[in-house]
């Protein structure tokens, strides 16, 4: 089951609300106390929406900067459809972010760019498909 296309908004495209399951996850996820966290669900039902909305809150309410980490090109471009409005920047073969507070990028790209970044300016980091992040390519150092 796929979530429903973009919405159009009187301010422009709009996600479609939070089904009762993503809204439950969402809510565990920002009251989440510690250091790194797993969210397990089903395929098809929405951890990229889901992340997406994570994200809207932090960036908006907490002013924090984010790093989307995705192994394959439609993974990068996929959360960007749920963010528009916010400033956004891809790291992804010539595609180049300028300093915008949320970053798309793929691990293979950003592997060779990590002198670009101060990990310290970073507040999250989300690995998306992170059952890939054994993969010899991330960045252990990150």
């Amino acid at each position: 089951m796929k979530n429903p296309p973009l919405q159009q908004g009187h301010d422009g495209p709009r996600a479609p609300p939070l089904r009762p399951y993503q809204a439950d996850t969402l809510q565990r996820m920002k009251s989440y106390e510690g250091n790194a966290a797993l969210c397990v669900i089903a395929t098809g039902l929405g951890k990229t929406r889901i992340f997406a909305e994570y994200i809207r809150c932090d960036v908006l309410e907490n002013d924090h900067h984010i790093l989307i980490l995705s192994h394959r090109e439609e993974l990068v471009i996929q959360p960007l459809e749920y963010l528009k409005g916010l400033p956004c920047g891809i790291e992804q073969g010539t595609t180049h972010a300028h300093g915008e507070p949320i970053i798309s990028a793929s691990v293979q790209s950003l592997v060779g760019r990590l002198d670009k970044y101060n990990p310290y300016s970073i507040d999250t980091i989300i690995i998306d498909e992170a059952h890939h992040s054994a993969a010899p390519t991330l960045p252990q150092n990150f």
